[in-house]
Parts: structure tokens; sequence; C-alpha cells
């Protein structure tokens, strides 16, 4: 249909258990809008056995995303070979 626009979302969850029963979810989405693809990560954390929605929730550019990861995997790689790294390199 001319002129309709579509919603497209992938949708995934990333829990992480910090101690005890402390649990922290991470949804994350890849929305797009006007076109634009745009990745959300949106923090849920258990409540009496209910996972509740967090205060926080952010979209960052798609470009934006790839550029921060590209930034990332690097980083990540001197880590795991045991340098040191004092603090976080200048994108």
């Amino acid at each position: 249909m001319p002129g309709k626009k579509t919603r497209a979302v992938f949708d995934n969850r990333i829990t992480r258990i910090f101690h005890m029963e402390q649990s922290q979810s991470f949804r994350m989405k890849l929305v797009y809008k006007d076109g634009q693809p745009l990745v959300g990560l949106s923090e849920f954390y258990m409540d009496k056995g209910q996972w509740v929605p967090g205060h926080r929730h952010f979209y960052l550019a798609y470009e934006s995303w790839c550029d921060l990861m590209k930034h990332i995997q690097p980083f990540h790689e001197q880590v795991k070979k045991g340098n040191e790294i004092p603090y976080i390199l200048p994108i």
C-alpha cells in the first residue's frame, strides 16, 4: 500500500543475575521510526516474582550503535589479553 507506514520491531531480552534473587533485565529493540532504525534499551527488574518496567529507557540511532560496538570490540579484546586499561579510550 503506497504511503502506509510500517513498523518493524526486533525484540530481545537480556537478563543478568546480580546476586541472590535480585534480577535485572534489559529489553533490546530495533525500531523503525519514520524509516530510520533506532536501537532501544529498556530496563526491567524483578519485584515479588513479576517483571516490572524500570525508569531507564533510551534509543540510539542504529549507525551510532554500530559505531559504539566497533569501538567496544577492540577494548574488550585488549582486556581479554590481560592488558590493563585504566580508562575508556575516546571515540
